[in-house]
């Protein structure tokens, strides 16, 4: 049994982004057809905000393009299925477009596929679901706990059982480097819903937990500067039976986005083939002609000025002259081109104790 999995392809952010996205979602499809998978898997955030780009930059049709397409060379078709991910991404509407080509689910079920092999499926759970709730993220956790619990009782605990999420676990990190935070651990997301695998999506960098078991694919491409990882690709997994047989990464074409600070050296940075953003205050120097030689590895090279911060002059010879904490407070404004509102005049009058 070999499943590919990916997440996080949110398609419709941009039309420079759905480039790559779609050059890499096309990549990931061929080489289902190549490793002659069973399944493909989308754990959620196939959409950034689809049904919201109208006009030229709408994705769908695309998409619809690329998934109506996809047989294998018998002409068989092969089944996705794809997870409702965040709802602010994934709208409302969008998904249904989708449903003459995948497998859409939008609410906690379980898919039977026959031969011994069930897919749990926990769309992300909405904290709308919650509501406001006095300790909302203690509701929310137990909610999700909920969820993942009912997925392990209706299932068949005979079969092979893999939990397809849209979700943030304890230790996961972002592409970025933050670590969002959660309070349901990777074995515990395994032993509340009896899966015996977990391919997850939410979380755009790609990252293993619990011996293998539990995999977040990470987004399919770049989708900001900053991001931490020099790739991106998804993860092709082969079972035998209820074990792990295997679990292979595979690159796809993605293009990094770097953001350099000027004052760094540019001669030192490995820029082959990404998208540059180079930071600077004040007026940009190429020193030693860096940038040129920059410019022909790259696949593109921006420019971001660093706002200079404001200078905010503590004495004049106005402020010196005042006789008053008030005066001086009033002066300060002036010179510093600053709204002095009574308020902060009765605040500055009550330091000493002045009459306003």
């Amino acid at each position: 049994m070999k499943i590919l999995h990916i997440a996080d392809t949110h398609f419709g952010i941009s039309p420079e982004r759905d480039e790559i996205a779609f050059r890499c979602f096309s990549a990931a499809l061929v080489a289902a057809v190549i490793n002659k998978v069973d399944w493909v898997i989308h754990a959620g955030d196939i959409f950034d905000r689809a049904i919201l780009n109208a006009g030229d930059h709408n994705p769908i049709p695309r998409l619809i393009n690329v998934l109506s397409n996809f047989k294998d060379p018998t002409d068989f078709r092969i089944p996705i299925v794809i997870l409702r991910g965040t709802p602010t991404h994934d709208v409302k509407g969008s998904l249904e477009y989708l449903m003459p080509f995948a497998q859409v689910i939008q609410t906690e079920t379980f898919i039977d596929c026959g031969g011994g092999l069930q897919f749990l499926c926990l769309p992300e759970v909405s904290k709308a679901e919650v509501g406001a709730a006095q300790n909302g993220q203690l509701e929310y956790n137990k909610l999700v706990r909920q969820k993942l619990q009912d997925l392990n009782e209706r299932s068949d605990h005979d079969a092979l059982r893999i939990l397809v999420a849209h979700l943030c676990i304890t230790d996961a990190e972002s592409s970025t480097g933050y670590k969002p935070g959660s309070a349901i651990g990777a074995k515990e997301l395994l032993s509340l819903s009896g899966a015996h695998a977990a391919m997850l999506g939410d979380i755009h960098k790609a990252q293993v937990f619990s011996d293998g078991r539990v995999r977040y694919a990470g987004s399919i491409c770049h989708l900001n500067y900053g991001e931490v990882e020099a790739e991106k690709g998804c993860w092709l997994w082969e079972f035998n039976g209820k074990e792990i047989k295997s679990v292979e990464w595979i690159k796809l074409p993605s293009r990094q986005l770097l953001t350099l600070e000027a004052g760094e050296s540019l001669l030192k940075v490995d820029a082959a083939g990404a998208e540059v953003k180079i930071r600077f205050r004040g007026k940009f120097v190429d020193d030693e002609g860096a940038l040129e030689k920059l410019k022909k590895t790259a696949h593109s090279v921006i420019f971001e000025r660093i706002p200079e911060p404001p200078v905010i002059r503590l004495r004049s010879e106005e402020i010196g002259k005042a006789q008053t904490i008030s005066e001086e407070v009033i002066e300060w404004g002036i010179v510093n081109e600053t709204e002095i509102t009574p308020e902060i005049l009765r605040k500055a009058g009550s330091i000493t104790g002045e009459a306003l």
